[in-house]
């Protein structure tokens, strides 16, 4: 809201075309304040136990998702296993509950007409 407000009070001033750039300039500088500070700041120690849950998580993904022995198409297997898990049952309930739906409100309508 600063940022619009900002704009409608240069604009008069310095028309549309140097409000934006202004405002722009002005971001850039606020961008750039950021990144310095980001920069001199050292992280504390909650970011190094932050990056050790992260690789441990990667880990455990990685020996879940490992093909087993003996089953050439176990990769294919999980892919499957996704797809049907993200994609299929969704749809599924989705297709259930709209014609769930649909059932009822051709029996409410049945009802009424009658």
């Amino acid at each position: 809201m600063l940022e619009l407000a900002s704009f409608w009070l240069l604009e008069p001033s310095l028309g549309p075309a140097g409000a934006v750039a202004v405002l722009g300039a002005v971001n850039v500088f606020v961008a750039l304040l950021v990144f310095a500070v980001a920069v001199l700041l050292k992280p504390g120690p909650e970011f190094s136990f932050a990056l050790d849950v992260r690789k441990s998580a990667i880990q455990a993904l990685e020996q879940d998702v490992s093909p087993m022995a003996g089953r050439p198409d176990a990769s294919a297997f999980t892919v499957g296993e996704a797809l049907v898990s993200a994609v299929v049952l969704p749809l599924l309930v989705t297709l259930l509950r709209n014609f769930k739906t649909a059932q009822s409100a051709k029996t409410e309508l049945a009802e009424t007409a009658k």
